[in-house]
């Protein structure tokens, strides 16, 4: 189902509206001080020139793009200076942007917002986009992700690996445009919803293992009173030796901005056909 809302997983991209700010930028550049002598890579020069207060008039009329697996797909808009300085923020991701797989030091961006219009052709040089209107947005690392995933879950060092692999899965199903409900909730579950690496971690550990083999999701039979939306998210383990395959889900509510749980990872089991 179509949402209202937008909680995306992918990489905030600057981009110059105008040859007219492009210009006033690298003024900026010019009589910035802090970057003389530095590192040229281009998102501490951004950061450095887009941090201070007097070029704040920059920064606001830039255009900021959401892209997700290197495919533009939607233009943010702050609604304070508070989301803005979010924004700025999150430049240290652009050096990571087009790797075919996550580093442990490439970052994340996370945008949550409302889903607005159309953007109109002279807001982005003519880049015709969805606007999202940004109440929320967050950056990390992988290794920040993994470290704290560690300690959530009381986690060894030595399943780092298989933590790695679990949330390398789960960011492969957040490669969606986070406006349908069922995205939401898978990329709700794999950033918010430590259990479930700690279940996964508990299945490969059998004898013999159950790997993760896959994640559907499914509107929950709870929607049909019409006053809620909730999805159920559900993991299949499968018997690496009889193909024996074991179901577990939590349900998210997702009628909202910010996604939350409704039910625990608990066992599943196949609804009856009647």
């Amino acid at each position: 189902m179509d949402s209202q809302y937008v909680y995306a997983v992918g990489t905030v991209v600057p981009r110059f509206p105008n040859m007219s700010l492009e210009k006033e930028y690298k003024q900026a550049v010019v009589q910035d001080a802090d970057t003389e002598g530095q590192s040229t890579r281009m998102w501490e020069i951004q950061y450095s020139v887009l941090n201070k207060p007097e070029n704040r008039y920059i920064a606001r009329d830039l255009c900021w793009v959401f892209s997700i697996q290197n495919v533009d797909t939607y233009i943010l808009e702050p609604k304070t200076n508070d989301e803005l300085q979010q924004l700025i923020n999150m430049l240290p991701h652009s050096t990571s942007q087009g790797s075919s797989e996550p580093s442990n030091e490439e970052q994340v961006d996370v945008v949550i917002g409302d889903l607005g219009p159309i953007a109109p052709p002279e807001k982005c040089n003519g880049l015709q986009l969805p606007i999202v209107i940004l109440n929320n947005t967050y950056s990390f690392t992988v290794q920040e992700f993994l470290s704290n995933l560690r300690q959530a879950i009381d986690s060894q060092r030595s399943e780092d690996d298989l933590l790695r692999y679990v949330f390398k899965l789960l960011m492969q199903l957040a490669d969606n445009v986070g406006n349908l409900d069922e995205h939401r909730a898978v990329n709700y579950v794999a950033l918010r919803y430590h259990e479930v690496y700690k279940q996964t971690i508990e299945q490969y550990q059998q004898d013999p293992p159950h790997v993760l083999d896959g994640v559907n999701v499914q509107m929950s039979r709870l929607n049909a009173s019409g006053t809620r939306r909730i999805v159920e998210v559900i993991f299949t383990y499968r018997n690496d030796q009889t193909d024996v395959k074991t179901r577990f889900y939590a349900s998210v509510d997702v009628g909202g901005m910010f996604p939350f749980l409704v039910d625990a990872l608990q066992p599943y089991y196949e609804r009856p056909s009647f």
